[in-house]
């Protein structure tokens, strides 16, 4: 058995296996989950995405959109200067009962918004 770092090990809420979507669409959150920065925002392609979890990019895109639906991601598309769009940026809602109480997706928004502008 060999060491892990506390970097490298994921856990995931139980509430993962209660989301009203698809298994792709739970292993895409779950994958969305273990990247995401201190302020909870990922800047991934598709295509990458798809190679992580080892699904079709088609499939990726699908279960975005269940995620987005069941609102426990926002998904911010981004522009380069020429008008090209580049990878879109993901907030995660996080599932866990703790977090839950005083974040909810308006509070994701905010959040979102507030980094937007740091960043813009």
């Amino acid at each position: 058995m060999s060491n892990t770092n506390n970097n490298d090990v994921f856990t995931c809420p139980k509430e993962l296996f209660t989301l009203p979507v698809t298994l792709p669409a739970k292993l895409v959150y779950a994958a969305l989950c273990s990247e995401h920065g201190s302020n909870g925002v990922i800047a991934l392609p598709y295509r990458e995405i798809a190679d992580r979890v080892r699904l079709h990019e088609k499939t990726v895109q699908d279960a975005v959109k269940q995620l987005k639906k069941a609102e426990v991601i926002l998904c911010i598309p981004r522009y380069a200067e020429s008008g090209a769009q580049l990878s879109n940026r993901y907030f995660v809602k996080a599932l866990d009962e703790d977090v839950r109480r005083d974040n909810d997706f308006k509070a994701l928004v905010k959040r979102m918004n507030a980094f937007l502008q740091t960043v813009s």
